[in-house]
């Protein structure tokens, strides 16, 4: 089963519309993911985000 959770971002100057820029496969300590550069279509700042396996998260920050 492929659950995603959706965490929307929010850039410092309050818009939360991003374009990706960049989308690559990557691992991070041994667990693959995916790392996504992005840009506010706003002000124009970057931002990484990286998108881990629903497991290794609920591992990490203790959810059920």
């Amino acid at each position: 089963m492929n659950e995603a959770h959706n965490h929307t971002a929010v850039c410092a100057c309050g818009h939360e519309k991003f374009s990706t820029l960049e989308s690559r496969p990557r691992s991070i300590h041994g667990v693959m993911c995916v790392v996504r550069r992005k840009q506010c279509r706003s002000c124009l700042r970057s931002i990484t985000t990286a998108e881990v396996p629903l497991s290794v998260a609920k591992d990490v920050w203790n959810e059920e």
